[in-house]
């Protein structure tokens, strides 16, 4: 079985053949849109609070957090999300 290429699951909005360039547009805004994934340790140091604060705080519900593969990564928007409600 052949594998795809990561480019060809992308959808090209071209009602004519798109050239290059107007795949490396489609693709540049695309990535644009992908959001940013932190490290706990980026968080602790960004926020001021331990790792192990992070860690409970994600035991009991208060921010999510994502695994990719062994790392653990908090979403841009869940970070955000958390200081706005430690902040209060």
């Amino acid at each position: 079985m052949r594998r795809r290429l990561w480019t060809e699951a992308v959808e090209f909005p071209c009602s004519r053949p798109c050239g290059r360039s107007d795949r490396e547009k489609v693709l540049k805004e695309q990535i644009k849109a992908i959001e940013r994934l932190f490290t706990v340790r980026e968080v602790a140091e960004a926020s001021g609070f331990s790792k192990v604060k992070i860690y409970n705080d994600a035991r009991a519900g208060k921010i999510h957090l994502t695994k990719l593969g062994r790392s653990t990564r908090i979403r841009e928007s869940e970070y955000a999300r958390w200081i706005g409600a430690a902040a209060k």
